[in-house]
C-alpha cells in the first residue's frame, strides 16, 4: 500500500510504503519483486513497530542487513533492529521515552546496551505518546537513527 502526502513547504508529494510480507530469510531470498523494489530506492527511511522482535533473530538477518545498508534513517521501537547494530561511528542515535524491558512473552529479549543508553537521562528525549508492545502498560520507547555521511 502507498500513501502520498505533501508538506506545506514542498511542491512534490512524498510517498510512504507499507508492506505486509514475510521477511524471514528463506522468504526474502525468493521475493524478487520486493528485492527489486528495494534496489530501485535511493533514500530509504525505514520504520519498525511491534515486529515480534524478528529483526533480533538470525533467520531475519537478510532484511536487517538490507535496512542497515540502504536506509538513511530508521525509526523504531525496541522490537526493531537490536541497538548494538547502530554503531555510533556509522549512526547518529536519538532515544525517546523510557526503556525498561520488553513486554509480555518477549521479556527475555532485554538489550543491556539499550538499557545503558536509556540510563543516560541527559541524552534521552521525552515521548508524548505510547507506541509498541505494552501500550499503556509499560513505558514506550523510540530510536531514531540517522546514518552519518
Amino acid at each position: 500500500m502507498a500513501i502520498d502526502y505533501a508538506m506545506k513547504s514542498e511542491t512534490n508529494p512524498r510517498r510512504i510504503y507499507y508492506f505486509s510480507i514475510n521477511l524471514g530469510n528463506s522468504r526474502f531470498a525468493t521475493n524478487e519483486s520486493f528485492k527489486g523494489f528495494l534496489a530501485q530506492q535511493a533514500r530509504i527511511v525505514s520504520m519498525f513497530k511491534s515486529t515480534s522482535y524478528m529483526p533480533h533473530r538470525a533467520d531475519f538477518s537478510a532484511i536487517r542487513e538490507q535496512v542497515l545498508q540502504r536506509s538513511i534513517a530508521v525509526v523504531q521501537d525496541d522490537s526493531g533492529i537490536p541497538f548494538k547494530y547502530y554503531e555510533p561511528a556509522k549512526w547518529n542515535r536519538q532515544l525517546y521515552g523510557q526503556y525498561t524491558k520488553p513486554y509480555g512473552s518477549f521479556r527475555n529479549l532485554v538489550q543491556p546496551d539499550l538499557q545503558k543508553a536509556f540510563a543516560d537521562k541527559a541524552s534521552v528525549k521525552s515521548l508524548a505518546f505510547n507506541i509498541g508492545y505494552g501500550f499503556n502498560r509499560i513505558p514506550s520507547n523510540l530510536l531514531i537513527a540517522r546514518k552519518r555521511p
